[in-house]
């Protein structure tokens, strides 16, 4: 009889042992879950924004820390651009001869606050070389209160009629 009592112990020990572990792995299977439908969710946002900044009128776009254009959307063609061919290139390329000094300062300037420059009206010129008037506009992105990661702005055409109205941001 107490071998029957100690053989119980034991498959009691062990059951309560299997449950334990199966415990843990259920916790871990629900923290995976959480995970991936957390990442799920990240990615449903991002699409929405990917979605939102291809479909605005004006150009958005962003620059790497050598003034080249990282990203542009797709309202580029209707200055008979591709994206694709601008990717990598820099962004004085597309601004009219005249005014790329100006652009210049404006993309490599790294002042903050109050002093900052906001915006530049400058001209853009289109892929057959016709000249848009356009207000430069820059917002900076930190990764931290001290570093600067990149120069990202928007292009807004500046032509007064309604045919050239946007709407309001």
């Amino acid at each position: 009889m107490d071998l029957d009592v100690k053989t119980n112990q034991l498959i009691q020990s062990d059951i309560t042992n299997l449950q334990n572990e199966l415990d843990i792995q259920k916790s871990l299977v629900k923290r995976l879950q959480n995970q991936l439908q957390s990442k799920i969710d990240q990615q449903d946002s991002d699409q929405v924004y990917k979605t939102i900044i291809q479909t605005v009128p004006d150009i958005v776009y962003r620059l790497d820390e050598n003034g080249r254009i990282a990203f542009i959307n797709n309202a580029i063609k209707y200055y008979g651009y591709e994206v694709d061919e601008l990717i990598n290139k820099d962004i004085l390329e597309i601004v009219y001869p005249e005014d790329r000094d100006k652009a210049k300062y404006f993309v490599k300037e790294r002042r903050t606050g109050k002093r900052r420059n906001k915006a530049a009206e400058v001209r853009l010129l289109t892929k057959d070389q016709k000249i848009k008037p356009f207000e430069l506009k820059d917002s900076a992105v930190y990764e931290s209160k001290s570093f600067i990661l990149e120069s990202e702005g928007i292009y807004k055409d500046n032509i007064a009629t309604t045919v050239n109205f946007l709407g309001t941001q």
